[in-house]
């Protein structure tokens, strides 16, 4: 399977945390992740607004950007 596959999409995520803020445009949950893949120095990942993914996990030093576009 591919990565892109593997990722949860939010509408399949069950156990929700608290509501989806507006303010902050975020919902968290607490679903068991059903992947994880390595990122190597280099390396960068693409994770579109329906892609439930866990942020900041690892170890090390992590960089994230966010870009958002609104119509």
């Amino acid at each position: 399977s591919s990565a892109a596959s593997d990722v949860y999409k939010r509408q399949d995520l069950k156990k929700p945390l608290d509501e989806f803020s507006v303010e902050k445009d975020i919902q968290l949950f607490d679903d068991v992740p059903q992947t994880y893949y390595t990122m190597r120095p280099g390396q960068f990942t693409v994770l579109f607004p329906q892609d439930g993914h866990a942020p900041m996990v690892g170890e090390g030093t992590v960089r994230k950007i966010i870009v958002k576009v609104r119509r």
